[in-house]
């Protein structure tokens, strides 16, 4: 993603150097995908005692 996104500002930069009227500032993909992981409906976990610990908050009702 992040070669995509160099890519883009590389070109960027190269609109306004060349003075082009028509040059809007490009939307990085690792914006985008930050802002849908920050959207998302899921949690993750990075061991299983965290899990566990959820689950039980979870069925307490919490």
């Amino acid at each position: 993603m992040t070669i995509c996104d160099e890519l883009q500002i590389v070109m960027h930069q190269q609109r306004v150097i060349a003075g082009s009227k028509h040059n809007p500032k490009p939307r990085l993909m690792t914006e985008r995908i930050r802002e849908v992981q920050n959207q998302s409906k899921y949690e993750s976990f990075d061991t299983p005692d965290e899990f566990n610990r959820r689950r039980e908050q979870i069925l307490k009702g919490g």
